[in-house]
């Protein structure tokens, strides 16, 4: 009887612990600016590139702890991340700078289309207007009229 009891205590002793070990850990809360959705992974350098990236899916779990966090968010499809470049390089003054749209692609980890845009011996990701396809020409300009409504 005392072996048996003895033996019960400890079980409950090293249950009792992982239970509060568990409870301590801090579970994240949604809405601090963390996306719960898919990490991005950029390239060492942090040069900007036209490959695609590749993505690790959270499906809405932190990625320290693995605890859910995020309800709703499931694995999804595999897709590769297009970096957008979301300056616009052209000049200050004189004639806008044109470029060139090759394509206009999906990009599965966004709701817009992607337009491949050329210019000169650059190669860049942007966002695609409604009407945009492949053959359009973009003019692209830094300069601010002193009227910027009228033309």
């Amino acid at each position: 009887m005392d072996k048996l009891s003895r033996l019960f205590s400890q079980s409950l002793r090293i249950s009792s612990s992982i239970r509060y070990k568990s409870m301590m850990i801090e579970k994240p809360k949604p809405g601090t600016g963390i996306s719960y959705r898919r990490i991005v992974h950029y390239p060492e350098n942090g040069e900007y590139t036209v490959q695609p990236l590749k993505i690790t899916h959270l499906a809405g779990r932190d990625p320290v702890s693995g605890r859910l966090v995020a309800k709703g968010i499931g694995g999804g499809l595999k897709h590769k991340y297009h970096w957008i470049k979301w300056d616009r390089q052209g000049p200050l003054e004189g004639p806008p700078q044109v470029e060139k749209v090759i394509d206009v692609i999906y990009d599965g980890c966004r709701t817009s289309k992607v337009a491949i845009v050329g210019c000169g011996d650059e190669i860049k990701y942007i966002l695609a207007t409604e009407n945009m396809k492949a053959g359009d020409l973009i003019k692209t300009s830094k300069f601010i009229p002193r009227i910027p409504g009228i033309l």
